[in-house]
């Protein structure tokens, strides 16, 4: 399968399962309101982000060893169950260890809205080893040619999830411990499956894990800190948003923080995908190609801007005919969008330059942009609320990306040009791989 279908079928896969995602946040919101909204979003949260603090980059090295065939997808594998079991474990472990040193809920700030509810915390600190085994081995798929089952798997867990928090919310009018528990069963369902799933696809044979943890953390943890700051820029505003404005105004900016990540729907999967093309194919190959990936992505996000602002100022008016109090959801949308477009086509370039072995560049630009974006943050956010959040993550992305694109070219033989104006070429291309020849043919050979 070339890059662009792969990109084309990974695209439609998290589509739904993302807007699966999406619309159970929207159901939390419409049922529970934004406080528990807010809750909610928040307790999916704290795995997440542990999972990228814990992972020292070995989701990316998993994407560049497959690409490069330095190892069997049985030694990716057992190398990722084994480090995520060890995380997860150590994770639980010293959080027990913080009730042994008599640190209560009460004394942790954005904690306190969960003090009538301890458990909702420990199980969401439970999940870390689940989360980052189901991420991790998921997106090796992707370098492995198994574009289909990274879709069954997403989208799977995903609209399971939706049904059953539609039914238990909208019949049986549960709560958010209801609501999570159901997330959790969800996930907990999904690795069992995956387990299964590998127990019976992987051939048999020798497992090298002292190799394998050499070489993907040698080159994860170039990677790492580029990782982790960008999630902490995706998240950590949350954060802030829910210690000094609280949940009910978490739940509103993670609102509109959802629907303009939609845009992530498209670039996500061509950064995981740009990593093992570039590492296999060459830097001149990547020099041609990944310009005209990012020019055709990045005026395609710009066109869209307006249409999904609008889409949200529809979702945004039907949760108000249900007693959703929005807020300043709206504005805080608007400011995001600029942000999210430039954060979207950044993901092109960053996946060129870890394909290229140069990921080092990425971790600098991205902590950089943390810092801006922190500092932003506390200075914005008590001041203008959602707002001040959504113009300093707008800023943070902008920067980053034009940082990011002058290395990029400093490195391949690219111009501004190349990355900016559309040519001919690419219409007749991306024409040509949507005929409805092209589609019948694809279809023919993959049914």
């Amino acid at each position: 399968m070339n890059f662009f279908w792969k990109s084309f079928s990974t695209t439609a896969g998290r589509i739904v399962a993302t807007g699966c995602q999406f619309l159970t946040i929207v159901l939390v919101a419409a049922f529970l309101g934004a406080e528990a909204q807010g809750q909610f979003a928040f307790l999916i949260l704290i795995p997440t982000l542990a999972c990228t603090v814990l992972d020292f980059g070995l989701s990316h090295a998993n994407l560049y060893l497959l690409g490069r065939d330095r190892f069997p997808p049985r030694t990716i594998f057992f190398g990722t169950l084994l480090w995520s079991a060890a995380w997860g474990a150590v994770v639980i472990i010293l959080w027990q260890g913080r009730s042994l040193l008599g640190m209560p809920l009460d004394q942790i700030a954005f904690l306190r809205s969960f003090r009538d509810s301890p458990g909702l915390i420990h199980a969401s600190i439970a999940a870390t080893g689940l989360v980052m085994f189901f991420n991790t081995l998921l997106q090796s798929y992707l370098a492995r040619d198994r574009v289909h089952v990274f879709n069954l798997f997403a989208v799977g867990r995903s609209g399971v999830l939706l049904v059953l928090v539609t039914v238990v919310l909208g019949f049986f009018h549960q709560g958010v411990g209801a609501a999570f528990g159901i997330w959790w069963g969800c996930l907990l369902a999904a690795v069992v499956a995956l387990l299964l799933y590998e127990s019976r696809s992987l051939q048999s044979g020798t497992v090298h894990l002292g190799a394998y943890f050499r070489e993907a953390l040698g080159y994860g943890g170039r990677l790492y800190f580029a990782g982790l700051a960008f999630l902490l820029m995706y998240r950590l505003d949350h954060f802030f948003v829910m210690h000094f404005r609280g949940s009910a105004d978490l739940g509103r900016y993670h609102l509109a923080t959802q629907v303009a990540e939609t845009f992530l729907f498209i670039t996500g999967p061509l950064y995981w995908l740009t990593i093992p093309r570039t590492a296999k194919k060459g830097e001149a190959f990547a020099d041609r190609e990944t310009p005209r990936t990012f020019r055709m992505v990045f005026w395609a996000l710009v066109v869209a801007m307006l249409p999904l602002y609008g889409l949200f100022r529809i979702l945004l008016a039907a949760l108000a005919m249900r007693g959703y109090v929005v807020g300043e959801a709206a504005s805080a949308f608007a400011w995001l969008l600029p942000g999210i477009v430039f954060l979207g086509v950044d993901q092109i370039i960053s996946g060129d330059l870890a394909g290229r072995g140069r990921q080092i560049w990425n971790t600098i630009v991205a902590s950089g942009m943390l810092l801006v974006n922190v500092a932003l943050d506390l200075w914005w956010i008590p001041r203008y609320g959602v707002n001040g959040a959504a113009a300093a993550t707008s800023f943070a992305y902008i920067a980053g990306c034009l940082i990011t694109l002058g290395i990029f070219l400093h490195f391949s033989d690219a111009t501004w040009r190349d990355l900016l104006i559309l040519r001919r070429e690419d219409l007749r291309l991306l024409r040509r791989r949507l005929s409805l020849s092209k589609l019948r043919e694809r279809f023919l050979r993959n049914p």
